[in-house]
């Protein structure tokens, strides 16, 4: 049967399954029956999805057909239909083989991809820790300056508590003293105030008392002299005159001198008076300074107590800083802990790998040997044929077998290429990981590792 006829039998076989409403343009079961209105329309597309289906899928696949029978030589085209069918296996062969080394290389792109971008990722968490060891370094540095700090203002404090003991000591001491002197002083200006007082006013008294004997005399004497009003022809009256003078100059110079003395006692009283009151400014100041004495020690208090504040915030700041150190050494304990699980899932994923390879080894052993089997089968079915044609036959066999020899070399190479490729870029992304973690120095396994595809243990002459 031709292609146009299977065409035209796959055509009606859809024609005649559009015609069921239980079934699908496709043969596939409907979930519901349509109505009758809308079978015409279903039918139309139908129809249009028929010939979008043919010219999707059946003329591209007649299409290949035709170009692989062009293809085909003219030997070729004289075989029979199983030759030809296992000639065109063979092909098909090789091209799949083709399109698996095409998404091998492309598989390969893309993890290589992915370990670049998991390097970029290890780099980036690298320079993270090493930002995180700054940071604790430097939280260090500052815990060991504020305890420094905290030392310095310890003993400030210390040493200004003991200044300001001493000073309130000195201060209480002056108080007494200046309470005693002052009372002292107050005492004894009284009672020599007191004293002198009672001198000056028993002088006084009997200068007093003097003095009015002095001038009952005299007026005693003028009444007599004018009741016998003086001739001062008479020597008797004369000399009375005189004496009566006499006694008045006395009188007036006993008054001037008690007047003087009045004076000087008013200004020794008055001086006296200065004095008491230059006493009391100086008392006055003395008890200023005290209560600006009292106002330093009530600042130096204060101080004092703006210290300890200062003290107890200090202490809140350290404790927070050695919380946030204890969060940040179990963050890297966390994270060492984390990188030695990847590690070992690394090692155990480089342990499928090998075991994955050796299975893969295998599986192309069998694969070979069926090849050889199929190889013989074809040879023995080639030299069962009888006729002029076999020369002809056997050099076809043979160019198909030096392609297929060929392209089974280049799928190898490039198979071994890739795990080759996998198994460095996994040992060296273990490596890294190792060295960045522990930073010790890793043994050197590149000598294990084959360089070139002659030195994987695949024998390629023999295939």
């Amino acid at each position: 049967m031709s292609r146009t006829t299977k065409l035209k039998e796959y055509n009606k076989a859809n024609q005649n399954m559009t015609k069921n409403q239980s079934t699908d343009s496709f043969g596939r079961k409907r979930k519901y029956s349509r109505p009758k209105s809308c079978v015409k329309k279903h039918r139309s597309k139908s129809r249009m999805s028929i010939s979008k289906h043919i010219t999707r899928n059946v003329l591209p696949r007649a299409h290949e057909t035709i170009a692989l029978t062009s293809r085909c030589t003219s030997p070729q085209m004289a075989l029979s239909s199983s030759q030809f069918s296992s000639c065109y296996k063979n092909k098909m062969q090789t091209k799949g083989l083709a399109q698996m080394v095409e998404s091998l290389t492309e598989s390969l792109k893309q993890k290589q991809k992915k370990l670049s971008k998991t390097r970029e990722k290890r780099l980036k968490i690298k320079d993270e820790r090493n930002g995180l060891k700054d940071e604790v370094t430097h939280l260090k540095k500052y815990v060991k300056q504020c305890n420094k700090r905290e030392k310095e203002l310890n003993d400030d404090l210390d040493k200004q508590r003991e200044l300001a003991k001493e000073a309130i000591q000195t201060m209480e001491e002056m108080y007494l003293r200046f309470e005693k002197e002052k009372s002292y002083i107050q005492m004894k200006c009284q009672s020599d105030y007191d004293q002198k007082l009672q001198r000056e006013k028993e002088r006084f008294d009997q200068k007093i008392h003097i003095y009015k004997k002095v001038n009952f005399i005299a007026s005693n004497d003028a009444k007599e002299l004018s009741k016998d009003e003086i001739n001062i022809d008479d020597p008797n009256s004369s000399i009375e005159y005189a004496k009566a003078s006499v006694m008045l100059t006395k009188v007036y110079k006993i008054n001037k001198s008690l007047q003087e003395e009045i004076d000087q006692l008013k200004a020794q009283i008055l001086t006296k008076d200065k004095e008491l009151k230059s006493k009391t400014t100086k008392i006055t100041q003395q008890h200023q300074e005290l209560s600006s004495l009292q106002t330093t020690l009530s600042t130096a208090q204060e101080t004092i107590h703006s210290k300890d504040q200062a003290l107890t915030s200090l202490n809140l700041k350290l404790e927070f800083l050695e919380q946030t150190h204890l969060a940040k050494a179990n963050f890297f304990t966390n994270k060492e802990k984390s990188y030695k699980e990847k590690l070992a899932s690394l090692q155990s994923y480089v342990d499928q790998i090998v075991v994955q390879g050796a299975q893969s080894q295998e599986m192309y052993d069998e694969k070979k040997q069926k090849w050889k089997m199929k190889e013989k089968k074809f040879i023995s079915v080639i030299k069962s044929m009888k006729g002029s044609g076999e020369s002809e036959w056997l050099n076809i066999y043979n160019n198909l077998m030096e392609q297929i020899t060929s392209l089974k070399k280049d799928v190898d190479h490039l198979r071994v290429e890739k795990e080759i490729l996998t198994k460095r870029s996994q040992i060296d992304s273990g490596r890294q990981a190792m060295v960045s973690l522990e930073g010790t120095n890793y043994i050197s396994d590149k000598e294990n590792i084959p360089t070139n595809v002659s030195d994987c243990g695949y024998d390629f002459t023999k295939i």
